[in-house]
């Protein structure tokens, strides 16, 4: 710990709390044998690790959090949910690899140690029962964690680029990219601070280079270009992490950061609209740590960040009155997606088109046997693909079936084949002339989504058809869990309600 090699000193912590066990495995036992943890023991641990996290990691300050939240010898599951992901042990309702773990002290607060049982759900709310019954005294400073919850000054990016001073904007992105994950301008950012980069800023740079370069420079830019690259090397050779260098070198030469295999020095670059498509910004990629991963894996999450966020090289920087007028006619509501008195409802349902989603099980109970009878001569529907029916016994007139796929740790293809499934729903909610339409949160149950993903999805797909139509009036977007409406909610008004400081 006194050398904040903090992978190895949580590595540590287990082996010897397994040690003060009389373990011989490297596994844990029943949550019974944690509740009998010597305390005496877990307190020489803890004030350890607050020592020398100057009170930003140990038990003590996972304690706090555990009660802040209501955390209680008899919590249920979504009370833990809600600690793990606070800890920041669980992003996108998916856990992190104790490999993928920040072991940084700009982690979130508390998010270290974390090798005890992060993903046994009874056996981590007995550990920190055990943690309050033990009486381990609260840290008298606990360090804040303010990452990305810093305002963000954007003027100065703003100054350059207006100014056209291109070379100045390419190194005031990088400080900002620093600042928003609250690290000075010696240190670089790991595979952990891109991963879980606010998307809201990442749009923010982005928006900022395309406005000001007629679209040719911003991330969204180069992350067309990137994976246009991707897609033409795996068609040749197959998907290989060797051929991460090909991916690279063949890349660089697309946006002119080097040529014939020769990369240029920054001195040689081109700081001006002459410059390539996608030439800037430039700075972000040699930011990266590159860990043990190495710099594939790296530039490759960046851009899967990128994907992640939707930023998109079309330009969403609307007028207010033009954003006001689209944000009106969206809704997004908790409910019942089968109950909704609109003019369309959308079925998130399977190729064989069965009743076999929660979504598509209380649509079909409620429409009656007609609804299954008409399904069953489509025969079909292929994965992104829409087709319509009758609404029978619903209140809506019309059902629209659509074929999501399940979640792959980011495929691209999967998010195209969502972006489809909204897509052809809209096109056929256009030819029938529906003036209202409800979708579910595609993809989110069964099929494993990121469901900040598929809000990004639903939001920019919907803006989209609001952009080029008059057709459809409103699109309502409903949520059956609290925890998924809070998050769409969230990134709505991401969307329509960011601005830059110093407008």
């Amino acid at each position: 710990m006194a050398a904040q090699k903090w992978q190895k000193a949580d590595a540590e912590t287990r082996e010897i709390m397994l040690k003060i066990l009389g373990r011989e495995t490297k596994e844990w036992g029943a949550k019974a044998e944690i509740e009998k943890f010597p305390c005496r023991d877990l307190k020489i641990i803890d004030k350890l690790w607050i020592k020398y996290s100057n009170g930003r990691f140990g038990f003590s300050v996972q304690k706090v959090i555990w009660q802040n939240i209501g955390g209680k010898p008899d919590a249920d599951y979504k009370i833990y949910m809600k600690f793990v992901e606070q800890v920041g042990w669980r992003v996108n309702e998916n856990y992190l690899s104790w490999f993928d773990l920040n072991f940084n002290i700009n982690a979130p607060v508390g998010h270290l140690p974390c090798g005890v049982g992060r993903g046994m759900v009874n056996f981590g709310i007995a550990f920190l029962s055990r943690i309050q019954t033990c009486g381990l005294e609260e840290p008298k400073n606990i360090s804040p964690n303010i990452t990305g919850k810093t305002e963000i000054d954007y003027s100065h990016l703003r100054d350059f680029l207006e100014a056209g001073n291109f070379r100045e904007a390419d190194k005031e992105t990088v400080t900002l990219m620093l600042q928003v994950v609250d690290k000075n301008k010696d240190e670089k950012l790991t595979l952990f601070d891109i991963e879980n980069f606010p998307c809201s800023e990442l749009e923010k740079i982005n928006q900022l280079w395309l406005d000001y370069s007629q679209s040719r420079f911003g991330f969204s830019v180069q992350k067309s270009i990137y994976f246009n690259v991707v897609k033409s090397i795996e068609k040749r050779f197959g998907k290989n992490r060797k051929y991460y260098k090909m991916i690279w070198q063949n890349f660089s030469e697309a946006l002119g950061w080097q040529v014939e295999g020769q990369a240029k020095y920054y001195s040689e670059l081109n700081f001006s609209l002459n410059a390539p498509i996608g030439h800037l910004p430039v700075s972000w990629c040699v930011k990266f740590k590159v860990e043990k991963f190495g710099v594939g894996i790296w530039r490759e999450t960046f851009f899967n960040r990128v994907n992640n966020c939707l930023l998109h090289s079309e330009k969403f920087h609307l007028e207010q009155i033009k954003k006001n007028s689209i944000k009106n006619r969206i809704k997004i509501i908790q409910g019942d997606i089968a109950r909704q008195e609109v003019d369309a409802i959308v079925n998130s349902t399977d190729r064989a088109l069965s009743a076999g989603s929660m979504v598509s099980n209380s649509i079909h109970k409620i429409a009656g046997v007609e609804l299954k009878e008409a399904c069953r001569k489509l025969i079909t529907c292929e994965y992104g693909e829409a087709k319509i029916t009758s609404g029978y016994n619903l209140s809506a007139k019309w059902v629209i079936h659509t074929v999501p796929a399940r979640w792959q740790s980011g495929n691209l293809e999967d998010k195209n084949i969502l972006i489809r499934c909204y897509r052809n729903s809209l096109a056929l909610a256009e030819k029938y002339a529906i003036k209202t339409i409800a979708f579910p949160t595609i993809a989110t149950g069964a099929l494993h989504f990121p469901v900040e993903v598929a809000a990004r999805i639903a939001i920019t797909e919907v803006m989209k058809i609001f952009l080029e139509s008059q057709s459809i009036e409103k699109v309502i977007i409903v949520c059956f869990k609290i925890e998924v409406y809070e998050k769409y909610l969230e990134v709505f008004r991401e969307i329509f309600e960011y601005k830059i400081i110093g407008e």
